[in-house]
């Protein structure tokens, strides 16, 4: 049993001397309602609102805590019907439009969850909750430049809630806008330096900068805060793999094991691990147990096609990549595999084939201009290839295309354009 402590016995008791004989004060149930409220006692409470609502079924004040106390039980319906209540009794209760606002948009009914919010700003302009309420639905509506206005106007009111700049953070991650994000967060994390939640998307920011002993960093203080957090291990052993330090995200990768043995992604990330490392049989068990946690995820049959290809196990590679592209046709890149797959068996037909599904689907796709290159140049038709490759270099200016297409310019004896690509191609190649 939860212990009171003294002061808090003092503020209830106070009451009790009067309420130990029936009273006509609505306010003096109201009073110790919510001194229930503070002590957790929620029951006691709605029964100190109900004898305030039998003494005066015209206190909007009691309707309006009763509801609060409705909300704190989770029982929204009996919140929402006390707030309007409350507000047919007295319309210029600006917190009370904050939390119907808040029930309102927790129920799915985003319009009169902003009218609400509306409503209370009109009533009260330097309603935080209301700001911040507001931007949080709009952040959930996509409307990310709305959402970012009200968490502004929100952080104008109060600077020191560390949870607004972390809301605008994520809004600002939401429109890729990375510096403004990692401010929010850093901001977040010097109100609140235990704040998990703004290590971790500190760290995923600094990921999508490619900024990685940074990302590994925010999450390596997110599992000292919270050695539970799955999804902080789980990006730590990508920052890992994306630095090539591949023992190190396999340390990481074990531990979600550990942590939770269930999760697809994990089970994608050790095996690809494993296949770096040429370890087959530890690599073909993890992607097993993915495709065994997600048998209709098109990636996991791609990433264990992946593995037989580099394994040199053409068939059973194209047998995943086809299960793939049954899966998810409009994915390219389960036909940019095929296509890899049928020039290395020697098809080129089928290459050709396979780009140009790829093409269709993503006209920027450079791998799709080099495989189909590939293969023309394979048929003998050094024009297309020289086409293709000259697309891929147009999209990306990639040196292995202008490698590719400087060789074919050799076998035709242009020498010149031939060493003009061959010194672009060393250009591009970092040392």
């Amino acid at each position: 049993m939860k212990m009171i402590p003294e002061e808090e016995k003092k503020t209830i008791l106070r009451f009790n001397p009067l309420l130990q004989t029936p009273v006509d004060n609505a306010g003096i149930y109201n009073n110790r309602g919510s001194d229930h409220i503070q002590q957790g006692d929620l029951d006691k409470a709605l029964l100190d609102y109900d004898q305030a609502i039998k003494i005066d079924p015209q206190d909007a004040k009691a309707y309006a805590n009763r509801g609060v106390a409705f909300i704190l039980k989770g029982e929204k319906d009996q919140a929402l019907a006390d707030f309007t209540r409350a507000l047919s009794l007295n319309p210029h209760l600006a917190q009370v439009y904050t939390d119907r606002g808040t029930i309102y948009a927790d129920l799915g009914d985003e319009d009169s969850a902003l009218a609400d919010y509306r409503q209370a700003i009109s009533l009260e302009p330097d309603n935080f909750a209301a700001y911040m309420n507001r931007g949080t639905l709009y952040k959930q509506k996509g409307d990310l430049n709305k959402a970012i206005a009200d968490y502004t106007r929100a952080i104008k009111r109060n600077r020191d809630f560390a949870l607004v700049y972390y809301s605008r953070g994520i809004a600002y991650m939401g429109k890729k806008e990375l510096n403004k994000a990692i401010g929010d967060f850093s901001q977040a994390i010097r109100l609140q330096p235990v704040y998990a939640e703004a290590y971790l998307n500190r760290g995923n920011t600094y990921m999508q900068k490619n900024e990685m002993d940074k990302a590994l960093e925010d999450y390596t203080w997110v599992i000292t805060l919270n050695p539970g957090t799955v999804t902080a291990y789980v990006n730590r052993a990508t920052a890992y793999l994306i630095k090539g330090e591949l023992d190190q995200a396999l340390a990481d990768l074990n531990q979600v094991m550990e942590l939770n043995p269930h999760l697809t992604q994990a089970h994608l990330n050790r095996g690809f691990v494993h296949a770096h490392k040429r370890e087959w049989d530890q690599a073909f068990a993890d992607y097993d147990q993915a495709i065994h946690l997600s048998p209709h995820e098109a990636e996991v049959y791609r990433q264990r096609g992946m593995a037989y290809r580099d394994k040199g196990d053409l068939d059973r590679a194209l047998e995943d990549f086809n299960q793939a592209a049954r899966l998810n046709p409009h994915n390219p890149a389960c036909y940019d595999n095929l296509a890899q797959v049928y020039l290395q068996k020697g098809d080129p037909d089928q290459t050709v084939a396979f780009c140009t599904k790829a093409i269709k689907l993503d006209p920027q796709d450079v791998l799709a201009y080099l495989n189909r290159g590939d293969a023309y140049k394979v048929k003998g038709d050094r024009e297309k290839a020289i086409t293709d490759y000259h697309r891929a270099i147009t999209i990306g200016s990639h040196a292995t295309a202008y490698m590719k297409r400087g060789l074919l310019y050799v076998e035709q004896g242009d020498l010149d354009r031939a060493m003009e690509d061959f010194n672009q191609a060393i250009r591009l190649t970092p040392p």
